[in-house]
Formats: structure tokens, C-alpha cells, sequence
């Protein structure tokens, strides 16, 4: 992010001081297969004319399906979405191994497709349901040593063999039909699909790579709610260009939310007493992470609009809230957003 711009004396500084507050906000993207995610980034960039824009999961150019695109303050929660499960839809090709994992990379046959039915395909699968250990891709950008792995592999160098454990909630095969097989994939944030298919294929004794990935949704969204690039470029074209979603729709954590007067307690970093609590929704325990939530406005008097105001560490109990010290912080922060 660049940094701030000097503060200018003008003669005039009325304008200056109602100028449009950057877009914030969190776009459902739907990006096609043949760009990479940090082409998305940029076209976005492009159409909103802000460069603080960022994502909550890579998705490689062989790949489709839904981004969560972050702009202006948005991207201040990057890791607390990236956290949510995924599901795929993939298409696992037999025969070949690929250096790479996937279609983009270079093919070594291996083992005959014909061999496998329908029926171990689905007996593999299930297999791999729950935690397990999975190896993470030499392209990948993954750091070992300061260093990305598809930076080592790219430049001929032995690249380290490293797991993490991931968790594979669902799996099934939608069809098998010679030697592909689309399966559905439910699972743990970090899931590689790439290393699934090519540990689908040892499980099978025949060599097998991804030749095909779309991401359906992300936590609870979904693609179909999800712009194209294209229809973003029209809309912008006709000057209606949808405004980013608020933050706090895509943070599912119990929130506590302040009075008015707190809300500058928050942005100078001071900790919040229960007298600055005016309700809370959900339960958490001390170390749990909350939402501090501020109004906005009102709409007709009625419908009270919340903003996020930050991120936080709990300190004490929800259940307690009777018996919390009057004189004590009842949480810590960890990302401040609010204005």
C-alpha cells in the first residue's frame, strides 16, 4: 500500500472534506479458468480505482469459481476468512502423473485407466474422509526458508517434502466415465485437490493428475452469487457498478456492540468496559474471538445499521457478563476498523 499522501494547506478545503469515502467491502467473484487469482486482483483494482484489494484464497489458472475479493478495509480481515471450509467440484484424469499436479504441468504416462472401475473409485474416496496428512505441492507458495517452493521447483532445485494435516469433511464421485472421474469435495481451508487426485491415483495403482477445479462455495457462498468479470465490466460501463457487501455480513463470530461514545475508545486503542456494552449476540468464552460492532444510523427510525468497528480477543465469559468487573477490559484488540 502506498504510503499516506502529505497533508496540503488550500485555500478552499470545503471539497476536499466531502470527498467520497473509498469503496469497502467484501465482491463475490467468479473467476474463469485461464487467469490467475492475482489477475482478478487487478482487474478489480481497475474498476474500483483503489489499490488496496486482496482475496481470501488462491485459486491456480486451471481453475474456476468463487474469489472472495476484499477492497479498501476489508482486507484488514483477510484471516479471518480464509479460515472457512470449501467445496470443489474437480475432475480427476488416470494414466499420468504431471510434475506440477495438474493439467498445466508436464505429463508422465503412468499405469492403464482401464483397469479401474467405478466401484474402487468410490471405495478410494472414502477413504481419505476426515483428518489426514497431505503433501504439499512442489509448486505451490508454500515457504520453506524464506523461500516459495514453486520458486525452488521452477529453478530445477530439490524442493522439500512437506505435509500439513487437512480435513476432508465430504466426498463423492459424480461420474466416472473412461478415464476421468468428477468427484465433489467438502473440506478444511488448505485443502490442495491436486494432491487428492494424485494420492487418488496411488490409492488405485494408476498415476492420475487434476485436470479440472471449480470452486463452488466458500464458507456459506456460494458461485451462484457471484459476479463475472464480464458483467462487471458492463456495469461499470453503465455506471452501476454493485457497491462491495459490508464487512460484517462475512464474519460469523458473536458480536458485542458498543455505545456511541465508545466507538472513539476503539479507534485510539482504548480497552472497552462492560459499561461501554449495550448488548451482545452469541456466546463465547475468554479467548474466544468477537465482533465489536457500532450503529451507524437509523433507517425510518426503525432499523438500526451496524458497522464493524473491530476484531478482539474475549476476556472474560458471555455467561458472566452479570459478574464482570465494572473497572476491568473485557476484551483485547487485534484489528481495529472502525473510522
Amino acid at each position: 500500500m502506498p504510503a499516506e499522501p502529505a497533508i496540503m494547506v488550500r485555500d478552499n478545503p470545503g471539497p476536499a472534506r466531502n470527498a467520497p469515502e473509498a469503496p469497502s467491502g467484501v465482491l463475490l467473484i467468479d473467476k474463469p479458468a485461464g487467469i490467475t487469482s492475482h489477475d482478478v486482483v487487478d482487474r478489480v483494482r481497475k474498476l474500483y480505482r483503489t489499490r488496496r484489494v486482496g482475496h481470501t484464497g488462491t485459486l491456480d489458472p486451471i481453475a474456476s469459481g468463487l474469489m472472495l475479493v476484499l477492497i479498501g478495509r476489508a482486507t484488514k480481515i483477510a484471516s479471518y476468512i480464509t479460515a472457512l471450509s470449501k467445496c470443489y467440484l474437480a475432475t480427476v484424469r488416470f494414466g499420468a502423473t504431471s510434475d506440477t499436479g495438474d493439467s498445466d504441468g508436464t505429463l508422465t504416462p503412468s499405469g492403464d485407466p482401464a483397469t479401474i472401475t467405478t466401484e474402487q473409485i468410490r471405495q478410494a474416496l472414502s477413504s481419505f474422509v476426515g483428518e489426514t496428512a497431505q503433501r504439499i505441492p512442489a509448486y505451490s507458495a508454500v515457504r520453506s526458508g524464506g523461500r516459495r517452493l514453486y520458486e525452488m521447483a521452477r529453478q530445477g532445485e530439490d524442493v522439500p517434502e512437506l505435509e500439513r494435516t487437512v480435513t476432508i469433511h465430504r466426498i463423492e464421485l459424480i461420474d466416472h466415465s473412461g478415464d476421468t472421474a468428477k468427484i465433489r469435495v467438502e473440506c478444511s481451508s488448505g485443502t490442495y485437490i491436486r494432491s487428492l487426485a494424485e494420492a487418488l491415483g496411488g490409492r488405485l495403482g494408476c498415476g492420475a493428475h487434476l485436470c479440472g477445479l471449480r470452486r463452488e462455495t466458500v464458507g456459506r457462498w456460494s458461485v451462484d452469487d457471484a459476479w463475472t468479470l464480464e458483467t462487471l465490466d458492463e456495469q461499470k460501463k453503465d455506471k452501476q457498478l454493485p457497491d462491495p457487501k459490508p464487512i460484517i455480513d462475512y464474519l460469523d463470530y458473536p458480536r458485542l456492540e458498543i455505545k456511541d461514545h465508545a466507538t472513539e475508545s476503539v479507534i485510539h486503542g482504548t480497552p472497552l468496559k462492560p459499561s461501554d456494552i449495550t448488548s451482545i449476540d452469541g456466546r463465547f468464552e475468554s479467548g474466544d474471538t468477537v465482533v465489536v460492532v457500532h450503529n451507524v444510523h437509523q433507517v425510518h427510525a426503525v432499523h438500526v445499521v451496524h458497522q464493524i468497528a473491530a476484531i478482539a480477543t474475549a476476556l472474560v465469559s458471555s455467561d458472566a457478563q452479570p459478574d464482570w468487573p465494572p473497572d476491568k477490559p473485557i476484551l483485547s484488540y487485534r484489528r481495529v476498523l472502525a473510522q
